[in-house]
């Protein structure tokens, strides 16, 4: 498989991201090989897109054990943009809009 890093077009990004995790490594002064620091850290960086194209993105990362001991890290990543969002549509406060009513009985009680 690829390593997040191999997704970081820039050297600069990739050594960060390295640092960072090894910063991240054990509670200082515990000679417990099991004591993985939980504390999260954040970045941010850029990443290759589809067609080479770079996107700005966080970073989120975490160094936790599994169950066999090993080390390993969960990261989140959260594209970042200029563009703003668009608007929620607005209805016309005259417009009708469906709504949610219950079908009439033959009788013309609600069911």
């Amino acid at each position: 498989g690829m390593k997040l890093g191999d997704f970081m077009p820039f050297e600069y990004d990739r050594e960060r991201f390295r640092s960072l995790t090894d910063e991240a490594s054990t509670f200082e002064g515990v000679d417990d090989e099991a004591a993985v620091d939980p504390t999260p850290g954040a970045m941010h960086a850029t990443i290759k897109a589809s067609q080479d194209s770079k996107v700005t993105v966080e970073i989120f990362y975490v160094k936790y054990r599994d169950f066999s001991g090993a080390v390993r890290y969960l990261v989140g990543i959260h594209e970042l943009t200029d563009q703003p969002i668009p608007d929620l549509v607005q209805f016309p406060t005259n417009s009708r809009r469906p709504s949610a009513r219950m079908p009439a009985a033959a009788n013309g009680t609600p069911a």
